[in-house]
């Protein structure tokens, strides 16, 4: 033939030994790479599978998704994460959580910031189950609510309430105006 291309027959595994033979399952996968697959992925039958069968959790893999993806696919995955999660087969959750995004990104995953584990006690003196943990941030910053129910809350757990500046444990007398006589000092506020 005029133009003829010599047969290369190397194996990969030969000019690399150091490779890995065997690529992962689509079962083993674990979060992040769900997630980038989710992002890269244009079959979503494959990426069905991944999330329905994948070692991870499906809020923390929700929230990731969620500050990953461009604005406009939010609704799809807030849709999956809100009505689906709790109420129907996880096979079916899967399906719509793959196909509310098209595939085909190539931005990188974004990790939600960590948040720290509540203890139960605090949760119990919120008046909180533990599946209602999206609330204790409200709570913790409302002042007036901390102050009700203060007396429940143990001297350890008062760390996880951030109050302004300080704890109310910490909190120092405010003042507001200085008397006439004095410089230093003024009317205290309660």
């Amino acid at each position: 033939m005029l133009f003829d291309v010599p047969n290369n027959e190397t194996d990969w595994f030969e000019v690399c030994p150091n490779a890995d033979v065997f690529l992962p399952s689509d079962d083993d996968l674990k979060t992040f790479d769900i997630g980038r697959l989710y992002l890269s992925e244009r079959d979503r039958h494959r990426v069905h599978h991944i999330l329905h069968n994948g070692h991870s959790n499906r809020k923390y893999l929700m929230m990731v998704l969620i500050n990953s993806i461009d604005v406009k696919y939010h609704a799809g995955i807030l849709f999956a994460a809100r009505e689906l999660y709790q109420k129907v087969s996880d096979d079916i959750f899967c399906s719509a959580l793959a196909f509310s995004f098209p595939g085909g990104s190539r931005d990188r995953l974004q990790f939600p910031t960590k948040q720290h584990k509540i203890p139960k006690t605090l949760m119990e003196a919120f008046g909180l189950r533990q599946n209602q943990i999206g609330w204790f941030n409200k709570l913790a910053a409302n002042e007036d609510f901390v102050r009700l129910v203060g007396s429940a809350i143990l001297p350890d757990d008062w760390k996880h309430i951030p109050l302004y500046d300080t704890t109310l444990l910490e909190t120092t007398a405010k003042q507001a105006t200085a008397t006439r006589l004095v410089d230093e000092e003024g009317e205290l506020l309660w």
